[in-house]
């Protein structure tokens, strides 16, 4: 008996290694079918490394997606305006911008999508990202003044719900745009777009207090409530030139004068460094009266939009 419960014993494990071993092949066969087609194109930085840790198939694979990559971060929605990557930083990690997913557009949550203007691709003009002590937008060549750029593309969210992204004390990529009319009787018009976890090239544009760039909302009809965020040069800029705009809004203003009061401007604890003449030594941070502001998210909507002048 016991001789016959070794041979069970032993037949049985035998068996268990043989389907384990199929099993593994199936998923191997798999990998490598994902590895081959352009899905491994959409790859995060991690997945691509666990990709090129396999075999010498996937280590090729990995190095022709990081390059195409680096070639467009747009991965293709841009078109013939493909957003290359220029440098890498020095540590060693992704060399190329990560943690996101490409927007073309706002994305307006439903039943709302007809908010907004449909948008191509959010690029249009050719800049690349820069490595310099973090990932920059620069122009790819001279741009005329007055040239639209790139849009602020995202996610679409209320500005309470930015406020309290913004206290989890993660990095956030978050544009909030506040539209005023001279007419008093028309609330303040507040549009948030958040671009940490899906959005375009203009997520990477930096803050100088004398910016490149200013940033216009623009719609087509008064039926679109939620306005296109486009940045325009400011004046002309030449081949390799830093883009920027100012985080406080200010630079809309006549004057560098603050927009009508909807909260106060106090420094943050973060330095500016962008060693402008009128630099402010720190980087702007708005404490706003959530309020009093018309929000498309927050159930206080307007139906009459403020026209900037």
């Amino acid at each position: 008996m016991a001789l016959w419960a070794d041979t069970t014993r032993a037949w049985e494990a035998r068996r268990d290694a043989w389907r384990l071993k199929q099993n593994e092949s199936t998923v191997a066969a798999s990998a490598m079918t994902c590895v081959r087609g352009d899905g491994v194109f959409f790859l995060g930085w991690g997945d691509l490394c666990a990709v090129a840790a396999t075999s010498r198939a996937g280590l090729d694979a990995g190095r022709a997606a990081v390059r195409r990559i680096r070639a467009d971060i747009t991965r293709g929605a841009a078109g013939e305006l493909a957003v290359p990557c220029v440098g890498r930083p020095p540590d060693g990690s992704a060399p190329f911008p990560d943690g996101f997913s490409y927007a073309r557009r706002v994305r307006v949550p439903p039943p709302h999508l007809d908010a907004t203007d449909d948008a191509t691709s959010g690029v249009y003009a050719k800049v690349v990202v820069a490595w310099q002590n973090g990932w920059s937008l620069r122009t790819a060549v001279p741009l005329e003044a007055g040239a639209r750029v790139c849009d602020y593309t995202g996610d679409l969210v209320s500005r309470r719900a930015a406020r309290g992204r913004e206290r989890w004390g993660t990095p956030t990529y978050v544009l909030s745009l506040v539209e005023h009319s001279f007419d008093a009787s028309v609330p303040a018009w507040r549009t948030t777009v958040d671009a940490t976890d899906r959005g375009g090239v203009g997520r990477f544009i930096d803050h100088a207090c004398d910016p490149s760039l200013e940033l216009r909302a623009l719609r087509k009809s008064p039926a679109h409530l939620v306005p296109v965020l486009a940045f325009f040069t400011r004046r002309p800029l030449p081949a390799g030139a830093p883009l920027t705009f100012d985080y406080a809004g200010l630079d809309d203003h006549p004057g560098g004068e603050p927009p009508p009061p909807v909260g106060v401007l106090e420094r943050s604890e973060t330095r500016c460094s962008c060693g402008a003449p009128n630099c402010r030594r720190w980087l702007p941070r708005l404490e706003d009266d959530l309020d009093r502001c018309g929000d498309f998210l927050n159930g206080n909507r307007h139906n009459n939009i403020p026209q900037r002048h």
